[in-house]
């Protein structure tokens, strides 16, 4: 069935391990290009403060990046949950929310979410960015860290930008233990945690919190 959809003279993945995979399963055709991304645009800079003022952020506030999906990847109840325990930890924390809505189950999740931080008090600490009136470097440079604990990564590339991006900003990034992930993810640039474990995201964050030298 594979075989009868990539027909093309040439197969380009991600990644080695997609390549890989594809090899493995016959295929002769197949070559890897590491995906791009323009560093002058996805670079180091300060905090903007139109930003700040406009999700109710400030300069001192420690805060935290979620780039990913509501309800595909299986991360965004590890995010929230772990969100709720820091918080309480952390006086200044701020959890900064760029997920795309595509369809209604996405709707319907970031609906769920939305009352889960109201039961716990925190929606005021929380900021939205889904009305495409943003700038992903500036929301990556606003924050603090980004994470991306993800469970699987189903229909996403095998090298996702949201981690590429946040690390061309030179912000700490926490990512789960995916095989997939490992290929550019390692102990030397990344915090890696066991995937869908709430205690060891909310152990990485307050760890980084608490060294702004090793973030």
């Amino acid at each position: 069935e594979i075989k009868k959809m990539l027909f093309g003279d040439l197969l380009v993945t991600y990644s080695d391990y997609a390549r890989n995979r594809l090899q493995n399963l016959g295929f002769k055709n197949v070559r890897r290009i590491y995906p791009g991304i323009d560093t002058e645009k996805y670079c180091k800079k300060e905090k903007n403060p139109e930003y700040l003022k406009k999700y109710n952020f400030n300069n001192s506030d420690f805060i935290i990046n979620f780039t990913g999906e509501y309800v595909r990847l299986g991360a965004i109840d590890t995010v929230i949950q772990s969100f709720i325990k820091v918080s309480k930890l952390i006086p200044n924390a701020k959890l900064s929310i760029a997920n795309r809505i595509k369809n209604v189950a996405d709707n319907k999740k970031k609906k769920e979410v939305i009352d889960i931080l109201k039961k716990n008090n925190l929606l005021s600490r929380v900021a939205f960015h889904d009305d495409g009136t943003f700038e992903m470097s500036d929301i990556y440079n606003m924050c603090d860290i980004s994470l991306f604990p993800v469970e699987n990564m189903r229909g996403k590339f095998d090298v996702p930008l949201a981690v590429i991006e946040a690390m061309a900003c030179e912000k700490s990034v926490i990512l789960s233990d995916l095989p997939i992930l490992k290929e550019f993810a390692s102990a030397e640039n990344s915090v890696i945690i066991e995937k869908g474990n709430i205690q060891s995201l909310s152990n990485a964050i307050l760890d980084l919190w608490k060294n702004p030298e090793k973030r």
